[in-house]
């Protein structure tokens, strides 16, 4: 047990941490294909409140029309505007081009990153590979470029990607349980990774901050797929300090987006 932070213990004890802005980066909204997801939807915002989340970056790009899917976040966010950030979904094989949904999300819908996922690039749902430096992608690269957006990535982004647009905060999804991956792009600066993964073992954190510092590392749950508290305890039950703990819980998400 972390001896050197208090929040851990506060944690334990059922106490909802008010003072320390706890944010996720990792939210699902909506159904996932046939799957049970009790706490789906409007559940997710009554976890929130019972575990003391401060805000979620919630995506739904798991909805196969992406347009109906970012309505249905950006929805969400004006009923939940303190509680709710909406992250774009984009899909090439949608009809309409990536670019103008982009558009649409952030300039008309007000969200504040996007969520790209290798659902569409995997065989079983592709009707041709995706290149992430063709010209339609490289269009939505430059504008996330421009405006210094996060991109929170699972599959598509490539280290030439990263690379090429530096002003771009990209955060590799599940990225704590990959250092392969993380010491392979940790001397990119606008590399981030978060930590939602179910084969998170106790000694990644502290490698991950090793590898990139505490304030390249934010907390993500994957949830409703997973629960906020449960994954609580894979930065509250490591060695980090508690300045690094508020760091990855809410302090880095809040300066990449701006709040």
């Amino acid at each position: 047990m972390n001896t050197e932070s208090k929040i851990l213990a506060r944690a334990l004890g059922g106490e909802v941490l008010e003072d320390v802005l706890i944010i996720d980066v990792h939210v699902h909204w909506g159904k996932w294909l046939c799957m049970h997801l009790p706490s789906a939807e409007e559940g997710i915002v009554q976890k929130m409140e019972s575990t003391g989340v401060s805000k979620s970056c919630i995506n739904g790009i798991l909805n196969p029309d992406v347009a109906e899917g970012n309505d249905q976040v950006a929805a969400a966010s004006k009923r939940y505007p303190d509680k709710i950030i909406g992250f774009a979904a984009l899909n090439p094989y949608h009809p309409t081009r990536m670019i103008d949904e982009l558009r649409r999300c952030v300039e008309d819908l007000g969200m504040k990153g996007l969520k790209v996922h290798q659902m569409v690039s995997a065989p079983a749902y592709s009707p041709f590979p995706i290149d992430p430096l063709d010209a339609e992608w490289i269009e939505v690269w430059k504008y996330l470029n421009e405006r210094e957006l996060p991109v929170l990535w699972h599959g598509i982004v490539s280290e030439e990607v990263i690379k090429r647009f530096p002003r771009v905060p990209f955060i590799m999804a599940h990225g704590s349980s990959s250092p392969q991956s993380f010491h392979k792009l940790a001397h990119y600066p606008n590399f981030h990774i978060e930590t939602a993964s179910t084969q998170n073992t106790r000694w990644f954190m502290g490698e991950a901050v090793e590898a990139l510092g505490p304030e390249r590392v934010l907390w993500g749950t994957d949830a409703p797929l997973d629960d906020f508290a449960h994954r609580w305890g894979f930065v509250l039950d490591s060695d980090l300090s508690e300045d690094e703990q508020r760091l990855v819980l809410g302090g880095n998400a809040a300066r990449l987006l701006k709040l």
